[in-house]
C-alpha cells in the first residue's frame, strides 16, 4: 500500500473510533433515561464501541507503519 493511501487510511480509522467512542459514551450516558429497550441499547451503544475498538487498532497498527517506514 502507497504512504499516501496509509495516511488517508489511518485518519480514517482514527476518526471513525473517535466518533463511534463519542456515540458509545452518549448512548451508554442517555440510554437509560430515553428508556431504551435491552437490544436497542445494544445496538445503538456497545455494538458501535466495539467496532470502535476494530477501527482503533486498525489506527494503531497503521500508525505503527507509517512510523516504521519513515526510519
Amino acid at each position: 500500500m502507497a504512504d499516501n493511501s496509509k495516511e488517508r487510511w489511518f485518519q480514517i480509522a482514527l476518526w471513525s473510533a473517535a466518533g463511534l467512542y463519542a456515540w458509545s459514551c452518549f448512548i451508554i450516558w442517555v440510554g437509560p433515561e430515553w428508556g431504551l429497550s435491552s437490544r436497542l441499547f445494544y445496538l445503538t451503544g456497545v455494538l458501535p464501541a466495539v467496532v470502535g475498538v476494530f477501527a482503533m487498532s486498525a489506527a494503531v497498527g497503521l500508525h505503527i507503519d507509517i512510523c516504521e517506514q519513515k526510519e
